[in-house]
């Protein structure tokens, strides 16, 4: 069992649901609106999300627990330590940056770059995994890194995109 890594999941996954309620709370009650959030993906689409968002969660604890309590101990490979932390620091940058985006103008390159940064840390996991994973845990690795990728960086960033220009 790797105990660092399982200890820097549970700080960091609190980390990232604490920046996701503070930022994404603090943008609602500045006038920001869930559809603004959302990139204005509404109706049967935000349900594909939601769908997604809950095979990705269950993808992301079953490779991580493949990669905490099933790895072989001797395999200390700094892919997983660099994917790990560049996909953590990624989603925890997100919520604010989105939030300040909103609230002040910042510019919509830094919610790109947190995207792309969980993307890169999700493709080190994927290498990773690729090579010394079991079936189950390359699957789930896929979809995760489906939904990251496609989901979150292609689509949502494009529909961000189109969103207009904050006065």
């Amino acid at each position: 069992m790797d105990i660092k890594l399982l200890i820097c999941n549970i700080v960091f996954g609190i980390l990232v649901i604490f920046t996701y309620v503070k930022f994404l709370g603090d943008s609602l009650k500045n006038n920001v609106t869930g559809d603004q959030l959302w990139a204005n993906i509404k109706g049967p689409y935000r349900i594909i999300y939601y769908i997604s968002m809950i095979l990705a969660a269950l993808s992301y604890m079953y490779f991580t627990y493949w990669i905490i309590f099933k790895r072989p101990s001797e395999d200390n490979n700094l892919l997983v330590w660099i994917g790990t932390i560049l996909f953590f620091v990624g989603a925890c940058l997100w919520a604010p940056s989105l939030y300040y985006h909103f609230i002040k103008n910042l510019n919509k390159v830094f919610v790109y770059l947190t995207l792309g940064l969980t993307s890169i840390g999700i493709i080190l996991l994927t290498i990773y995994l690729m090579d010394k994973g079991d079936m189950i845990s390359k699957i789930c690795v896929s979809v995760f890194l489906y939904h990251v990728l496609i989901m979150d960086n292609i689509i949502w960033s494009i529909k961000f995109q189109q969103l207009p220009k904050i006065s």
